[in-house]
């Protein structure tokens, strides 16, 4: 598992405080903790450990773990 796979599950292990195997699952407003709060302040946690900056057309295409996973490669070039 890559650094940065590892980085991007434990900001969404800490923000929903789910297992792992749990993860793949996750989608914006189907998971009932994930609401408009719960996003921000995983798209917040994000930046900092990833060290990148959303743009607001990022913010709303984030729409599910897997989904997150393709907008960072794409627009940061990060590798999971």
């Amino acid at each position: 598992m890559s650094n940065t796979l590892n980085t991007y599950n434990a900001v969404f292990r800490k923000t929903f405080g789910l297992s792992e195997e749990q993860l793949s699952q996750l989608e914006y407003k189907v998971y009932p903790e994930w609401n408009s709060m719960a996003h921000l302040a995983l798209i917040s946690a994000l930046e900092e450990e990833l060290d990148i900056n959303f743009e607001a057309d990022d913010i709303f295409a984030f729409k599910s773990y897997d989904q997150g996973k393709d907008l960072l490669h794409e627009r940061f070039g990060l590798n999971f």
